[in-house]
């Protein structure tokens, strides 16, 4: 168990199951979270206590680096939320934009699941799963190389928006590393989403 509990593998592993869920339409962190207490929470506990008594955190791999690093939600959709606010040259995805950008930015993203939708569609399949994997190791690399702070608490909290979080979670050093997960995010999701967004602009024009 405490192999698992330090492994960049096993949380890893843990994301990418609770995304596959997702992508099937099942509650994803609903079925994960609980294995991510287990094996993570003690070592965020560890931090916030160290921190308390004034003492440096240790720990990378915690429940408050999950809440970190799940930007806009499962499939780190901010930089989708983004694309479609700003790229979009179809009504449908320029008004899902619209309507997701807030929710996105406090890590609820719904309305672009079921909405665009990401669930069961293969195109977008391929940025979903692998840049929360992506995010999760740099973000490993950049905290063990000591250019961002370590996660000082437990745990986050559910639908606290970006930045403020990464600003309790890491201090000033992670709201901007989340700004710079954002751009990573929105460039690896901008060409799936140009193709989806195409598809739709030219549906529209056969409509009318």
């Amino acid at each position: 168990m405490r192999a698992l509990s330090g492994s960049l593998f096993t949380y890893c592993a843990l994301m990418f199951l609770s995304d596959v869920f997702w992508f099937f339409g099942i509650h994803g962190a609903q079925i994960t979270a609980p294995f991510f207490m287990i094996l993570f929470v003690t070592a965020g506990i560890d931090n916030q206590a160290a921190l308390a008594s004034g003492q440096p955190v240790a720990n990378i791999l915690t429940t408050g680096f999950l809440s970190y690093l799940t930007l806009g939600g499962a499939g780190n959709t901010a930089g989708l939320a983004v694309n479609m606010l700003l790229f979009s040259k179809s009504r449908r995805y320029r008004t899902l934009g619209r309507l997701a950008i807030l929710p996105s930015l406090c890590n609820v993203n719904e309305p672009i699941l079921f909405g665009m939708p990401l669930i069961l569609n293969p195109l977008m399949a391929f940025p979903f799963f692998v840049l929360p994997q992506i995010t999760i190791i740099l973000t490993y690399i950049a905290m063990g190389a000591g250019l961002l702070g370590l996660p000082r608490l437990a745990m986050g909290t559910s639908g606290m928006p970006l930045f403020l979080d990464g600003l309790l979670m890491c201090g000033i050093s992670g709201v901007v590393w989340q700004l710079i997960l954002i751009g990573i995010t929105w460039a690896g999701y901008y060409p799936f989403f140009r193709i989806q967004d195409e598809r739709a602009r030219r549906e529209e024009q056969g409509e009318t």
